[in-house]
């Protein structure tokens, strides 16, 4: 089965962003689980761009990019593309036992804007889980 999350968050005029501090997927079932795979779709006109500081701070203002890096419960994966969207790599499997919770933490990387970006969805994020093999 796939889950998806509307990350939600700010973002100011300088680029800096805020984001959830709570965010987690949960196994209520009674076996284990494993994230089989993790895909950042842009949303909006935004597309992805790798998660760098140096290439995000050098496009230009107003440009609808976003660098995305997505930790899950401490195995970290980042966009690397530019484009519409991309499946993250991570280097081991993901497992989540019964009645347990995967943290997620997240940030984001955007270009500096003219104005703040506030209610706006930028990007949803489609997990796909699948029992533990």
């Amino acid at each position: 089965s796939a889950a998806s999350d509307v990350y939600k968050r700010q973002v100011d005029a300088d680029g800096n962003v805020t984001t959830a501090t709570d965010a987690a997927i949960i196994n209520n079932s009674g076996a284990p689980v494993a994230v089989k795979s993790v895909e950042v779709i842009g949303q909006n006109k935004w597309e992805i761009a790798p998660y760098d500081k140096v290439t995000i701070r050098s496009l230009p203002v107003n440009t609808m990019s976003f660098g995305l890096r997505i930790e899950l419960g401490g195995i970290a994966s980042a966009t690397s593309i530019n484009g519409p969207s991309e499946i993250l790599a991570y280097n081991s499997n993901i497992d989540i036992d019964r009645q347990q919770k995967l943290t997620i933490t997240y940030d984001a990387l955007i270009p500096a804007q003219e104005k703040g970006i506030r209610n706006t969805q930028i990007a949803n994020v489609v997990y796909t889980i699948a029992w533990e093999q």
